[in-house]
């Protein structure tokens, strides 16, 4: 369940709470987005700062038509594997930036497994065996539970001494709460962070990124533009391939994977997943700053080629500086969709004449509300015998699992790791082929 959804209370007109009541409620399973569902009178009710089995005093934060959000403000009844919270910032009413960290860490993995099962059999509609069986090892531990976070961003709040101190929001508020104990920032991260916070204003934020070679900072007035220029603060992140070494110069405020832990893991996914070879054709579709393209064009080497589609202006320069030495991957600032589009008016057919005859794979890692009917038919035209999906969304990728089967392409395999301890995020590779394909 998610509680983006449209579920029906099927109560509502004899119960509906209102904002701040106090509900004793008993929680009955996880939902996606850090939630647990409760159903006071029948009222679906998303609480966070609970567990499953647990009943607990409920405070209303807010109410839609036919749900409502709430935390738990004290506990009645509390799970076995409950756990004091590491981060004095983590509490009801407190920092949004984490959602279970009072879960010991088995208990977290089988929450996130809990929800990608359930998103593939709500949303992706198949069949309870099949998701079992792909889900063998359910979500994986990626790496340390603390510390992780290598790229943040964070507003100024002055104490009761008038001193000023890295901060981050409260769940869904504008409400700030103090961040200099933060546990899933890289410490480095955090230092630096206190260091930039003695002489920002609250009118500031403060971001800072960690790379393999410093970690770099900058102090900006909220609402001012990020800089993704040529002068703009870049961090590097260095990528060891079989035959390349690669280093990728992001900006300060530009998208790389927080934990730097997570792009190896995904690379071997990918590249595993669509056995590619050298002299394959292959697309990379949202590609961003450029690393799953740079790690197919060292497999497919010259006699292959990649064709790397992104919208940002400033993740196709990145890559650009980034991929000179690999010229038969090529670069196309574009949105997605329209660059499918286009193809296929160019060629009168998506498939193509030479290239695209050839196409061995796609990669398709979405922004996090996923794909789409749309880019998904445009893909089944193409009529590629395999996809392979990176997704950081569960319910999104459920909805495209089930577009992408009624385009006749069936989920065959499946990988995931907890790449965000004490969040509710975790990212997953799920692999693809043509009905026709599969033996």
């Amino acid at each position: 369940m998610s509680p983006s959804g449209n579920e029906s209370s099927g109560s509502t007109e004899q119960f509906r709470p209102a904002v701040g009541d106090r509900l004793e409620v008993e929680i009955e399973a996880v939902a996606h987005g850090g939630h647990m569902v409760a159903r006071p009178s029948g009222f679906v009710t998303f609480v966070r700062y609970a567990l499953p089995g647990e009943r607990v005093i409920a405070q209303v934060t807010e109410v839609r038509k036919a749900h409502a959000f709430a935390e738990a403000v004290e506990v009645l009844r509390a799970h076995a594997d409950r756990r004091p919270a590491t981060c004095p910032a983590f509490h009801p009413l407190g920092c949004g930036g984490c959602d279970f960290q009072h879960a010991e860490r088995a208990l977290q993995l089988e929450m996130k497994s809990q929800v990608l099962h359930e998103a593939l059999i709500r949303h992706g509609r198949l069949q309870k065996a099949q998701v079992d069986s792909l889900m063998g090892q359910g979500v994986r531990p990626l790496g340390p539970e603390y510390g992780w976070r290598s790229r943040m961003r964070f507003g100024v709040l002055r104490d009761g001494e008038g001193r000023s101190q890295p901060a981050l929001h409260a769940h869904h508020s504008a409400d700030r709460i103090a961040a200099h104990q933060c546990t899933i920032a890289a410490p480095e991260v955090l230092r630096k962070a206190i260091e930039c916070a003695e002489s920002a204003t609250e009118q500031d934020v403060i971001v800072v990124a960690e790379g393999d070679d410093a970690v770099q900072a900058r102090v900006r007035a909220d609402g001012e533009d990020p800089l993704d220029g040529p002068d703009a603060p870049r961090v590097r992140h260095r990528l060891v391939l079989d035959d390349h070494i690669v280093d990728f110069r992001i900006p300060l405020e530009g998208f790389w994977q927080a934990d730097p832990r997570l792009l190896p893991e995904l690379i071997d996914a990918v590249l595993a997943f669509g056995e590619v070879k050298p002299g394959q054709h292959w697309w990379d579709l949202y590609a961003g700053a450029g690393p799953l393209a740079a790690a197919l064009g060292d497999r497919t080497g010259a006699s292959g080629g990649v064709q790397a589609v992104e919208g940002s202006a400033s993740a196709v320069r990145s890559a650009r500086r980034a991929l000179h030495g690999m010229p038969w991957v090529r670069l196309h600032q574009a949105d997605v969709r329209d660059w499918l589009t286009e193809r296929a008016r160019s060629t009168g057919d998506v498939r193509g004449k030479s290239v695209e005859s050839q196409l061995a794979g796609i990669v398709l890692d979405p922004p996090r509300n996923g794909a789409g009917v749309a880019v998904i038919d445009a893909i089944a035209e193409t009529a590629v015998p395999l996809l392979v999906y990176v997704a950081c969304d569960p319910v999104a990728l459920g909805r495209d699992t089930a577009y992408l089967e009624q385009r006749g392409y069936r989920l065959t395999r499946l990988r995931a790791w907890d790449a965000f301890p004490q969040s509710h995020h975790f990212e997953t590779v799920a692999a693809f082929e043509a009905v026709d394909q599969i033996s």
